[in-house]
């Protein structure tokens, strides 16, 4: 047997994946296919963003009510930026402006945060049980999945307002943007099918079979899959 220490991933290169149970955050190269570096955490982490210009990396720790701020390049903890005690963050993500946008299950809020000043500049309210958050590719516009109350919020991120909500099928839990931007499409735990709405007007735009059990949703970007 033998053993070495896997050589360091560059940001640009790596993958990074949190892990609740374990405390800690798993950085993956994708050329070697191989894990090369493993950050410890607290509280429970849940959702991650990247910022590959700063090389940071921002967690949401659900249990801490904070959002930690890891140096890429070396793997060290930079520090925690607060929240409000009860928040339980569990999705973050880091828009246009350079504004973290945190999805607050417990609060049914979401934060906007300011990483350099690390404080919260802003929140406004969504749904009941929000989980999933995505960004369009302006980085403008965000939408947040509230499984327990069967809504998919919308919020205008540059003026920290919730533009409007749209009712869904059961337990929604994934979204994503066809690749202009022009339709949503939602898959749900309580339903069989896969929903598409028009953006930015909300209308329905049809719904096909998926089956019971999907759990994530991805939209390709060449190709309209």
């Amino acid at each position: 047997f033998s053993a070495t220490l896997p050589p360091q991933t560059p940001p640009q290169a790596a993958l990074y994946c949190t892990n609740g149970a374990a405390a800690s955050v798993t950085a993956v190269d994708r050329g070697m296919k191989l894990v090369t570096g493993v950050i410890p955490v607290d509280g429970a982490p849940r959702g991650l963003a990247i910022d590959p210009l700063a090389r940071r990396g921002y967690v949401a720790l659900h249990r801490e009510d904070r959002i930690e701020v890891l140096d890429l390049a070396s793997g060290a903890s930079m520090g925690r930026i607060p929240l409000s005690p009860g928040d339980g963050p569990t999705d973050v993500a880091l828009a246009a402006d350079r504004t973290l946008v945190v999805v607050n299950e417990r609060s049914r809020t979401v934060a906007f945060v300011d990483p350099g000043a690390m404080m919260v500049l802003g929140r406004v309210p969504v749904g009941d049980a929000p989980g999933a958050l995505l960004l369009d590719r302006s980085g403008r516009r965000a939408f947040v999945a509230n499984r327990a109350s069967a809504t998919v919020t919308v919020i205008d991120v540059g003026q920290r307002a919730v533009f409007g909500t749209l009712s869904t099928d059961p337990e929604p839990l994934r979204v994503g943007l066809s690749r202009d931007g022009s339709r949503l499409y939602v898959v749900h735990r309580g339903s069989t099918d896969l929903a598409a709405f028009a953006v930015p007007s909300l209308a329905p735009q049809g719904r096909g079979l998926v089956g019971l059990g999907a759990t994530s949703l991805r939209v390709g970007p060449r190709a309209e899959l």
